[in-house]
């Protein structure tokens, strides 16, 4: 029995070790076979909302907010995180915790880079693009708020673009310390 348990343990510490890596991403073997995807997909963690022409590559989005609507950040200041193409919310994410200087606060990036889903822990708040891409896949998904979501675009050191997912809104500017819905996507 004592040595069944220890060949469980190593298997175990085996797959954990394997799963995942120290810069957030989860590992697959390279020969794994994915199938192509479709928008509203269950995958990954969350729903797919974007898939690129080959099917294989895409944005996830989680399949609940991360919780109730809070400011895009608890201060006024220029993080650098004015990126909004479809991949750059992870950049953006990134430069806004960097520039936060704080581990307790909680604030639109923050929740979104602590999330973790189904072992998945490369959630990140999504640029304008990003966010934009999951308002076209609406109509695939479900459990959206009918009040703006933060993106993770900034566009002063007292704004940032926000929008809303369940109607045909374009991004509007808003102040950081408004209270807005959050998200965590990541790419797949």
């Amino acid at each position: 029995m004592e040595k069944i348990s220890k060949i469980c343990l190593i298997i175990s510490f085996t797959i954990i070790c394997f799963a995942c890596n120290k810069d957030k991403r989860v590992l697959v073997p390279a020969n794994a076979p994915i199938s192509p995807k479709e928008i509203g997909d269950d995958y990954g963690g969350g729903i797919v909302t974007y898939v690129e022409a080959d099917g294989l590559h895409g944005l996830i989005a989680a399949k609940s907010d991360q919780s109730v609507p809070v400011a895009w950040s608890n201060f006024y200041i220029l993080t650098g995180a004015n990126l909004s193409a479809v991949y750059t919310g992870s950049s953006n994410t990134s430069l806004i915790i960097s520039a936060s200087g704080t581990a307790s606060a909680t604030f639109a990036a923050k929740l979104c880079d602590d999330f973790i889903s189904e072992g998945y822990n490369d959630w990140y708040l999504p640029s304008i693009d990003e966010l934009n891409l999951i308002r076209s896949a609406y109509s695939k998904l479900s459990g959206f708020s009918s009040g703006f979501y933060w993106s993770s675009t900034e566009v002063s050191q007292i704004e940032a673009y926000s929008q809303k997912i369940t109607t045909a809104g374009t991004k509007t500017i808003t102040f950081k310390n408004v209270l807005c819905g959050v998200r965590a996507v990541r790419k797949f």
